[in-house]
């Protein structure tokens, strides 16, 4: 207990230089529109990949051959068009950029996020990366339909119909949710390595949404803890979630 009070006494004294995040959804709004117009494109694309494949074969009433020839077709991981990855990567890099100018200018310097890290995080967090995980989610939504509409004793125009109306479902609520939680990951990249380097040590989680979940309340209440530390949920920094608006606020104790 008195080592308790010493450390927070050491902590009165000394000087905290803090760095607040700012309201950050608003501004970032119009990177994410974009994103999900991209998306939105690349879903289409797969629907009318399925619909040809489905048109192509006369799907029979049994589930294992819907199943059998439904794992055969390839394009939904492979039909990315050569300039959305280009887009996309442009995008994500805008949001590191948002981050980096506007932490910059709180600071009042010209700190930039060293090139080595934002080419690493551009290539881990790439469209075919995130693609190729959406191709199996999809195949299996589309999976579904299908197999239902056999089993219904569907005609082949029920399966087209069944096909077009789950891809644009789909798209409808993944394109949303996916533009707005890899743009808030990047924009906390940039933050977080821009603090970094400006000599930051210590960071806190900040829920922004209005109404968060648990998992965030959780994570803020944990207060300040070291830069390269974890928070509750395993996250270094936001999103802890799909559709998480959180964000960090960071702080330097000098001594």
């Amino acid at each position: 207990m008195i080592a308790e009070i010493h450390a927070l006494a050491e902590l009165i004294e000394a000087e905290i230089k803090g760095l607040r995040a700012p309201e950050h959804a608003q501004e970032l709004e119009p990177i994410v529109r974009k994103v999900m117009r991209l998306m939105a494109g690349y879903f289409r694309r797969q629907g009318r990949l399925m619909v040809s494949a489905v048109t192509m074969r006369k799907a029979k009433a049994d589930a294992k051959v819907v199943d059998a020839w439904m794992s055969s077709v390839s394009p939904l991981a492979l039909s990315i068009a050569a300039n959305d990855s280009i887009r996309y990567e442009a995008l994500i890099e805008l949001a590191i950029i948002k981050a980096e100018t506007q932490l910059s200018a709180q600071l009042d310097s010209m700190a930039l996020i060293p090139e080595t890290k934002m080419s690493q995080y551009l290539k881990t967090n790439s469209l075919s990366k995130l693609t190729g995980t959406l191709a199996e989610t999809t195949k299996q939504k589309l999976r579904d339909a299908i197999t239902l509409a056999v089993r219904s004793g569907g005609t082949n125009d029920d399966i087209v119909q069944a096909v077009k109306s789950t891809v644009k479902e789909f798209s409808s609520v993944r394109s949303k949710l996916i533009a707005q939680t890899e743009v808030n990951n990047a924009y906390n990249f940039g933050r977080t390595e821009l603090a970094r380097s400006a000599g930051f040590t210590q960071k806190r989680w900040v829920t922004e949404s209005g109404n968060p979940c648990a998992i965030c309340i959780l994570n803020e209440a944990e207060g300040y803890i070291g830069i390269d530390q974890t928070f509750l949920s395993g996250d270094q920094r936001p999103t802890a979630h799909p559709r998480c608006f959180c964000s960090l606020d960071f702080r330097q104790i000098i001594r």
